[in-house]
């Protein structure tokens, strides 16, 4: 499984990883799950910090056109609620974690199909 990969999965089970302020990996959210992907994390911990500090922008607060590109993707992979719009745009504003999340699925995806010539 790819960095952006178990990132992906994790935060789907309600893990977030990110890169702590001392600079080590953070696994966040409730007990059970985080502990269910204790192993993986630890296994791909060099990989996962590549990727985190070195792929993804500083955040600052989110603007209009990462608003949009957010959106774009929640279209694009199938999800039609308003609530869960609202809901994913509202917790990238809240938590620095979840817009680290979301752009970096928005520009994987993107760059997976600019790759394929898509």
């Amino acid at each position: 499984m790819t960095p952006a990969m178990i990132i992906r999965n994790a935060a789907a089970d309600g893990v977030t990883i990110s890169v702590s302020a001392t600079g080590t990996i953070k696994a966040t959210g409730e007990c059970e799950e985080v502990w269910r992907w204790l192993e993986t994390i630890r296994n791909n911990k060099a990989e996962l910090l590549q990727v985190l500090r070195n792929e993804m922008p500083r955040l600052e607060p989110m603007s209009a056109e990462e608003e949009r590109i957010v959106s774009a993707w929640l279209t694009k992979i199938g999800e039609r609620d308003p609530e869960i719009f609202s809901e994913v745009i509202q917790r990238c504003k809240k938590y620095p974690d979840a817009k680290r999340y979301f752009l970096l699925n928005a520009w994987s995806d993107a760059s997976s199909c600019l790759k394929r010539g898509l």
